[in-house]
């Protein structure tokens, strides 16, 4: 079948049945697309893809580590960039012809990323046009041009004013490839979601500015001055950024001061405010921000989980083949474990066999429709391995350690007592580092302690082996710690051996006090409740890393915008150098500072004679910062002289205490518009994104909190458990006398564990028996155990709306129709109208009831 053929029927979901019943070997090209398939799958990636051999070669090239890592590399290149170029710290800043090569660099890898997809996809002219690739073109091309205008500016008349305009820009390259498909799903749901808070935005705005009208009529003509000696709601712009700022609690009770000291009953007016705008219209519009958030996220993932159900159903109509004498499809063992052999290739015949049989659950030696649709959600589940071996210990001294003294030890370190003894001693431990003691005594206890944890580590060592030791990540984590501080006393202690006089340096003392705290971690991984959480944190951490990088995002480009913009506007000038060249001293708010005498050099014209300390809290002698909140809290650090102070300034106006301070600092060095700036990265970073990460992180957190373990997981423990095979169990193999069902119709022994292996023709069927997982454990030594994995954002995100995805999720629906939905190529157009409009399972629902009025009845259940 040529590649255009081949694509006409995948793609177009119109795959027609093979010509023969009879089962075939895969060809190599079927092998591979049902890899592709599957795999797209698993990661949620669309399988739109020319089902050609070149075409597959090259898509497989596109999507391998060696072409994607490249790509990330390339993108944090590029958004690092910023680091180097001026504005930037003196001794790291680069020549912009330095930093331009690298960027070059890292554009030309994007343009041939973008080539490189055009290679394998279905229609080239669809492609080219999509709004992704358009921009990431356009970007390129904007990012040349504005390199060619900055170099003439640079290199003609001004210098000092040019500036990159696209470097604010960059983070949308990582919004529009879709190896980061994560955060542009993110970006696009927040997109669509502003439509929706529209409305109760400007109630909110409507809200602030009404009162900003009612403050301006109090308070205006009353010769209020605030605690600065400033006028009180001068106009209408203060009184708006006054009142915005006490709905985000930053300014209050400060804002309210000037005229509640002039009559108590102006109390009443601010009461009335905070309690509308901030406890009443402030609630809705998170709750809006999020309900919306949330709707268009289920959306999302609908799609996503449509797109997965469509590649595994590509997957099935090249691995199926029909049972003899019956209108059914199904998939056979030595088709499936071709493809997991390629699907997870460090997996042993054990581990394939295991997952075999758990989606044959009754033993049939094939997979229907309805099981085949679950085994990506199957192969996320980490089996993991345990050789049964015996303890080290008895294998080379086996009389001392099988001796009773030697059991009654072991009994008693695993025993939940010997546990709680040493959680006491931990927090005894905590206790002791909080007390003022003195050094000798401090030296003694901390002494005493780590023999004690040291001991228990060896006892640890002795009960469950080298190996069982270091299957627990808390024990590895202990050993590491109390390594360290031993290791540590050790040093200590010789060099005091050799050296009576020797006294640890600062940054040792420090290195001691971080191994004295790291070492109360010790009782998170002893009580399991704080386990359960800890290890919940890092289940949802993908989760967390996608919404933190879309912050990030967001910050890069305030961050740029605010260089451009305020980059040099202040300067900070550190207190700590004060008086090393001076001879008089005067006295100051901080107490007696020396006067300058040869500043000269460093200082403007005009300040040869002033104090140091007001030079430095005016940022450099700037008259308008003069007596400012500003410069009176010693706030001139807080700049955008270069990225890092920059990323600075915006996390603490994400905090948003005391973020009108800061705005007031570059208000006043620049213009009253600077506040645009402010209130646009607190209306956008912190009043929509931050909610809606919190929000997101609380919802996913609860549902995995309540939840330990997937059902897919769940048939896996219980798989396991009915064969014998997990840790600590025998295998219950059943004996061979056990009667196999033949996919002829022979009957099948109730309670049959063995897998039986059936190689289908249209004839007969012939039994091929290979060897059962018990038996394979049992040669082996092997045992079984799940991996609580950490979860992708995508698995997260389907099991957060697992309700509400409808059958189709579990592949019920596809089950139980299946042959109605393969064999309906005709309604793919109609399909497709629908899927916009409808959800998952509504849409098969009125695609199943299309078939019907087409055909009159629908075809007999399988």
């Amino acid at each position: 079948m040529s590649a255009k053929q081949r694509d006409d029927t995948l793609e177009e979901n119109d795959i027609t049945e093979r010509s023969t019943p009879s089962e075939k070997p895969l060809s190599k090209l079927d092998e591979l697309l049902v890899v592709a398939y599957l795999e797209d799958a698993s990661v949620g990636r669309p399988s739109h893809f020319k089902a050609g051999e070149k075409e597959l070669k090259w898509y497989r090239l596109y999507n391998s580590y060696w072409l994607t890592i490249p790509l990330y590399i390339a993108v944090l290149v590029d958004l690092l960039i910023v680091v180097f170029e001026k504005p930037a710290l003196p001794e790291i800043e680069a020549p912009y012809w330095a930093t331009m090569i690298v960027e070059i660099a890292c554009l030309v890898y994007f343009a041939f990323r973008i080539y490189h997809g055009s290679l394998f996809v279905i229609d080239r002219g669809k492609y080219w046009r999509d709004p992704k690739i358009i921009v990431v073109v356009v970007m390129i091309a904007l990012t040349v041009l504005d390199m060619l205008i900055y170099i003439i500016l640079v290199n003609t008349c001004c210098s000092d004013s040019a500036i990159r305009i696209t470097r604010a820009l960059r983070p949308i390259f990582i919004i529009n490839f879709s190896d980061f498909r994560q955060i542009r799903k993110a970006f696009r749901n927040i997109r669509k979601t502003l439509p929706d808070i529209f409305t109760v935005l400007i109630l909110v705005f409507l809200t602030i500015a009404m009162f900003a009208l009612l403050a301006l009529e109090m308070f205006k003509n009353r010769g209020l001055k605030d605690a600065g000696n400033r006028g009180y709601f001068r106009n209408y712009g203060d009184a708006f950024f006054n009142l915005y700022v006490l709905m985000t609690s930053a300014n209050n009770p400060d804002v309210m001061m000037p005229a509640y000291n002039e009559n108590g009953w102006y109390a009443l007016f601010f009461i009335a405010y905070v309690c509308i705008s901030m406890y009443i219209f402030m609630s809705i519009f998170l709750a809006v921000v999020y309900s919306n958030y949330r709707k268009h996220l289920k959306k999302e993932v609908k799609r996503s989980v449509r797109r997965k159900l469509e590649s595994i159903r590509k997957a099935f109509k090249l691995l199926r083949t029909r049972v003899a004498n019956r209108d059914q499809w199904i998939v056979t063992h030595e088709r499936c474990e071709v493809v997991l052999k390629r699907l997870k290739p460090r997996w042993s015949d054990a581990q394939r066999l295991l997952l075999w049989q758990v989606l044959d659950e009754n033993a049939q030696g094939y997979i229907e429709k309805t099981s085949f649709y679950h085994i990506v959600d199957y192969l996320h589940v980490e089996i993991v391995e345990v050789k049964e071996d015996d303890v080290c210990w008895e294998r080379c001294c086996s009389t001392l350690y099988n001796s009773q003294a030697s059991q009654v030890v072991c009994d008693i370190v695993k025993h939940t007592a010997f546990r709680i003894v040493f959680d006491v001693i931990i927090v005894a431990n905590a206790v002791f580092i909080g007390l003022d003691l003195s050094a000798r005594h401090e030296e003694i206890g901390e002494a005493v302690f780590l023999v004690l944890f040291d001991f228990e580590i060896l006892l640890k060592f002795y009960a469950w082996g080298i190996k069982g030791f270091f299957r627990r990540l808390w024990n590895v984590f202990d050993l590491l710690i109390m390594g360290a501080a031993t290791v540590a006393l050790l040093v200590e202690v010789g060099a005091v051996a050799a050296d009576e006089t020797w006294r640890p340096s600062r940054a040792t003392l420090d290195i001691f006090m971080v191994l004295r705290v790291l070492r109360l971690i010790k009782i998170v991984g002893s009580i399991n409740r704080f386990k359960v959480v800890i290890n919940t944190i890092l289940q949802i951490g993908p989760a967390i890393t996608t919404y933190g990088a879309i912050m990030l995002v967001f910050y890069y480009f305030f961050a740029v915008i605010g260089m451009e913009a305020f980059g040099g506007r202040i300067t900070f000038y550190p207190m700590d150098g004060v008086g090393t060249n001076a001879t008089n001293s005067t006295s100051s708010p901080l107490g007696v500072i020396p006067t300058m005498t040869t500043y000269s050099a460093s200082v403007p014209p005009g300040y040869e004679n002033s104090t140091y300390i007001d030079f430095a809290m005016t940022c450099g002698g700037h008259d308008s910062l003069r007596n400012s909140d500003f410069s009176e809290l010693l706030y001139c650090k807080n700049n955008f002289n270069n990225f890092g102070r920059a990323l600075v300034v915006l996390f603490d106006l994400t905090v948003v205490n005391q973020w009108h301070i800061i705005t007031q600092g570059f208000v006043l060095m620049t213009h009253w518009s600077a506040r645009i700036y402010f209130l646009c990265f607190h209306l956008i970073c912190v009043i929509l994104v931050l909610n809606i990460f919190v929000a997101f992180i609380l919802e996913a957190f609860m549902l995995q909190y309540d939840s330990t373990v997937s059902k897919f997981e769940t048939a896996v423990e219980k798989k396991i458990g009915e064969l014998g095979v997990g840790v600590g169990m025998n295998p219950q193999a059943k004996k061979s006398s056990d009667k196999n069902r033949l996919i002829g119709g022979d009957e099948v022994g109730t309670g049959q564990v063995a897998v039986t292996l059936t190689h289908i023709n249209n004839t007969n069927s012939v039994e091929v028996r290979h060897e059962t997982v018990q038996e394979l454990a049992d040669k082996q030594s092997l045992r079984f155990r799940i991996l609580k994995k950490i979860q992708n954002a995508e698995i997260l995100l389907q099991k957060m709306f697992e309700d509400e995805l409808g059958d189709v999720v579990g592949g019920e629906e596809m089950g139980d129709k299946a042959e109605e939905e393969d064999d309906a190529s005709s309604d793919v157009d109609e399909g497709e109208e629908f899927e916009h409009e409808l959800g998952v399972g509504e849409f098969y629902t009125k695609r199943r009831e299309s078939i019907r009025s087409r055909s009159g009845t629908l075809p007999k259940d399988t």
